[in-house]
């Protein structure tokens, strides 16, 4: 039926696929299922999926590779991903961009969470960013870069503002510059980590501090990506906030999907390519 919304569902073993697609329909889904890893990624570019629920351990072609390569691609890398998976790597698949991560076995109760999270995610094309940058410049640049119709922006100067504009409602990513006049950026993100409702909270550092090896370690336990501002750092930025804000690159102005292009176009022009000195 036109309308519906597809649900995707990657799943090599059939009965945990039959639950997954009953709890789909019970939610007003309609359900696809592949239950081999090439198979689910030819049919998540062939349908473009509304949502899809990734294992990770899948014959022929694996959960991870799947996500990079839905990622990786322009057509492809707005639609949210849940993996459900018995390997436990919640960071990993963060990181790379999925919306949530369930590790099996997963109960009725945790389930269910998972589908109202895509429920919720598919309903609302309206996604939440914070700002968290104390230098106004900066801020109204940050704004001014990522600011579109699909996208609510809230920007704050201090971490205790930061802390409770999470706990007033559920943001969709942050933009965090270490640098803050009430508490440091690792004292924000401390307090962040040790509220569970927050721990699939996608973060982007975006600071000009030079960091140790040290700090570096810490920030990536929290964060899914670092960013240090230098000229081409505003083109990295823009890109991982579409990633993950599961922004749909074609409805964005063509200044920005220029600058995305040309980014992702200078990457593959190096990839794979060995140099000899």
């Amino acid at each position: 039926m036109e309308g519906d919304k597809i649900l995707l569902i990657i799943e090599d073993d059939v009965n945990f696929a039959h639950i997954l697609m009953d709890m789909a329909r019970g939610r007003g889904f309609k359900a696809l299922v592949a239950l081999q890893g090439d198979k689910g990624l030819e049919m998540a570019r062939q349908y473009l999926p509304d949502a899809i629920i990734l294992d990770i351990q899948l014959p022929v072609m694996d959960g991870w590779t799947i996500l990079g390569e839905l990622k990786s691609s322009s057509a492809t890398r707005h639609i949210p991903v849940h993996v459900i998976s018995v390997i436990d790597d919640m960071k990993q698949g963060l990181m790379m961009g999925a919306i949530a991560y369930l590790k099996k076995p997963s109960s009725k109760d945790s389930l269910d969470k998972a589908f109202s999270h895509i429920k919720s995610y598919t309903e609302n094309q309206l996604k939440r960013l914070l700002i968290v940058e104390d230098d106004e410049i900066q801020r109204k640049a940050i704004i001014e870069l990522i600011g579109h119709d699909d996208v609510a922006i809230t920007a704050v100067s201090t971490g205790s503002e930061a802390l409770n504009e999470l706990h007033s409602q559920r943001y969709d990513c942050m933009v965090l510059d270490l640098m803050l006049t009430d508490m440091t950026g690792f004292e924000l993100l401390d307090q962040i980590r040790d509220d569970e409702y927050l721990n699939d909270l996608p973060i982007i550092i975006y600071t000009g501090k030079e960091l140790d090896s040290k700090e570096e370690m810490k920030l990536r336990k929290y964060a899914e990506s670092i960013i240090i501002k230098d000229v081409k750092s505003p083109e990295r930025l823009l890109d991982e906030t579409t990633l993950f804000l599961h922004r749909v690159e074609a409805n964005l102005p063509e200044d920005k999907r220029r600058i995305l292009q040309k980014l992702h176009n200078k990457e593959t022009l190096f990839e794979g390519k060995k140099y000899c000195l």
